[in-house]
C-alpha cells in the first residue's frame, strides 16, 4: 500500500503534465542547509571515528579473531556515527527510535530483501 501511493506521487512529479512546479521558498532553504550540513558532519564524524581503527590495523598485527583484523571494527562506524548525530538532535528518544527502526522488519516491502543479506554473510 505504502509503495503503490509513493509510486503515484514519484509519477505525478515527473508527469509532464503534472501541476506547475513550486519554487523553493525561503521558509525551505533552511532545511536544506540543514541536510547538507548534516551530510558533511556525518562524513566527518565517520572518519574521524575510524581513525583510530585505521591507525591499530595498521600499527598491530592483532586479530579479532583468525581472518579478522581490527580494521573489521570500521563496519560499526557509520551506526555509531548516525547514534551520535540523531542523539544530538533529539536527545535518547531520537536514539531509541533510530534502533528500533533499524530493526523493524515490518518497514521492509517484502522479506525477500533479506536473500542477499543473507547470502553475503556465508558465516552466520
Amino acid at each position: 500500500m505504502f509503495t503503490a501511493g509513493l509510486i503515484a506521487i514519484v509519477s505525478s512529479l515527473t508527469s509532464p503534465f503534472s501541476a506547475k512546479r513550486v519554487p523553493i521558498q525561503a521558509s525551505d532553504a533552511p532545511e536544506q542547509d540543514h541536510a547538507k550540513r548534516s551530510a558533511s558532519q556525518s562524513f566527518g564524524l565517520a572518519f574521524a571515528l575510524s581513525v583510530p581503527f585505521r591507525v591499530i590495523g595498521a600499527v598491530s598485527n592483532g586479530h579479532l579473531m583468525p581472518g579478522l583484523s581490527v580494521g573489521a571494527l570500521l563496519a560499526f562506524c557509520p551506526m555509531t556515527d548516525a547514534l551520535i548525530l540523531v542523539y544530538r538532535e533529539r536527545r535518547a528518544v531520537g536514539a531509541a527510535e533510530l534502533l528500533k527502526r533499524s530493526v523493524d522488519v515490518r518497514r521492509m516491502p517484502r522479506a525477500v530483501c533479506l536473500v542477499p543479506v543473507r547470502l553475503t554473510m556465508p558465516g552466520a
